[in-house]
């Protein structure tokens, strides 16, 4: 055991002896024995601070790698705009690419505008009727009428699209550099969001020029069911008879209002050898039975946008029209897998533009193939590196020892200096010994350096 703990004692006195005596001076002949050693532990306690210093700020210091990769795949690039974020570029090959290329919509349209319900050949069945026999709240005076309304706003409405999808898709995505997924896809949700709200705006404006150019110019409709003649007792006409619509337990007159609407029904005719006028007949008819959802009014575009088609998604209400309605016998019910509900109106299926879904498909890895980067570079932030911190080491240490080993000497000499001007100076004021004998205290610093 005592020899055991004298080897560490032995080895650290070994060494301590060592660094007492090194002397990387020796080699110059102008400077004492203690001068030079006094140099040599200047210069390793300097070069043992600053290198001590120089590595805390190289440990603490951020460095900045930059990388580059050639060719990258598409698997890449998502692995690396997900690592690296903010510093990942990747210049495309195309800058300019057309929307088809990696965009498709295919829009699904509601039941109603897919349906025979506005089949032109339906519709010409619909028109064989004799509307002037029903009074103005039977729904069949307004059938026709209704049908060929909603023919035509769907038409409308999927030619608006397919126009707008066309010019949509024509366009070009011009980009410098490959975006992210998520950035792509959100660029794209914006330009169909774009589109949508375009064509609604749109759908709307026509739809409201046509009301105002109804009420204002106070159309007369052909079905008589605004305004109607009526003759007078004298046998004269007058023009100035209106149709009025009991609405929310008030009556309403189209006179004032082109919205006055009531609920559609069947009505049961005057049989034609009775005794009353016709004409009175069929202002006072029999209602037979009503008809969920539908409107009758003023006129059928307004009394369309009010009504729902909750009634012909129903076999059975299909069938009890149908008895008045031959025509509907070769009609099936519609789709109930909707996002709309069956009593939503059809000014809010029209304000929807009638449409059940987009199907939108952004492709991304069309949109990647078309830009087709040649490179990705990217840069991150390293705060500690051991290989960093070596090679930094091997290119400083060289320049600083040289600079260390050329100044140790002249801070010995600025000490000496130093130590002479004091020294002779308190020897003078005191008059203790004469200027010449005052070389001796110069030693006595360099003894106490050297024994301690």
């Amino acid at each position: 055991m005592k020899a055991t703990t004298k080897r560490p004692t032995s080895r650290i006195k070994r060494l301590h002896n060592y660094v007492l005596k090194l002397n990387i001076y020796g080699d110059e002949s102008d400077s004492t024995l203690i001068d030079q050693l006094l140099s040599t532990r200047i210069f390793l306690l300097l070069l043992f601070l600053l290198l001590l210093l120089i590595i805390v700020y190289i440990i603490l210091s951020v460095q900045t790698h930059s990388v580059t990769i050639q060719s990258p795949s598409e698997s890449t690039f998502t692995q690396l705009s997900q690592q690296y974020p903010s510093t990942l570029s990747c210049p495309c090959l195309h800058t300019s690419i057309r929307h088809d290329r990696f965009l498709s919509l295919n829009p699904l349209y509601h039941p109603i505008c897919t349906s025979r319900l506005v089949n032109q050949s339906f519709i010409s069945l619909l028109s064989s009727a004799n509307v002037s026999e029903y009074h103005s709240k039977d729904y069949r005076k307004m059938a026709t009428s209704h049908f060929q309304i909603l023919g035509l706003l769907c038409r409308t409405v999927r030619q608006m699209i397919d126009d707008s999808l066309s010019e949509l898709l024509s366009q070009h995505f011009t980009t410098s550099e490959v975006v992210s997924n998520e950035t792509f896809n959100a660029q794209m949700n914006h330009l169909v969001e774009q589109l949508k709200t375009t064509n609604i705006a749109n759908i709307k404006y026509i739809s409201d020029f046509l009301w105002l150019n109804m009420f204002y110019n106070a159309i007369l409709s052909g079905l008589k069911t605004n305004f109607y003649l009526k003759y007078s007792n004298a046998g004269t006409m007058d023009y100035n008879f209106y149709s009025y619509f009991d609405f929310s337990n008030a009556k309403c007159d189209c006179h004032r209002s082109i919205d006055c609407t009531a609920q559609a029904a069947i009505t049961k005719l005057v049989p034609s050898n009775a005794t009353v006028n016709p004409t009175t007949a069929a202002q006072n008819p029999v209602k037979l039975f009503s008809i969920s959802g539908l409107r009758v009014g003023c006129l059928p575009y307004s009394s369309l946008l009010q009504s729902t088609l909750e009634c012909f998604f129903k076999q059975s209400c299909i069938d009890r029209i149908q008895k008045y309605l031959p025509a509907l016998a070769f009609v099936s019910p519609l789709s109930v897998h909707s996002r709309f509900h069956q009593k939503a109106t059809v000014k809010h299926l029209l304000d929807q533009l009638f449409i059940e879904s987009w199907n939108q498909i952004n492709n991304f890895t069309a949109y990647f193939q078309s830009c087709s980067p040649h490179s990705c570079t990217y840069s991150y932030d390293q705060r500690f590196n051991i290989l960093y911190v070596i090679v930094k080491l091997i290119g400083i240490f060289g320049g600083l020892k040289m600079v260390l080993k050329f100044s140790a000497p002249l801070i010995v000499k600025l000490i000496r200096r130093v130590q002479t001007c004091r020294c002779i100076s308190e020897a003078i004021d005191k008059n203790e010994i004469p200027v010449q004998q005052s070389e001796l205290f110069l030693f006595i610093p360099i003894f106490i350096f050297y024994f301690t």
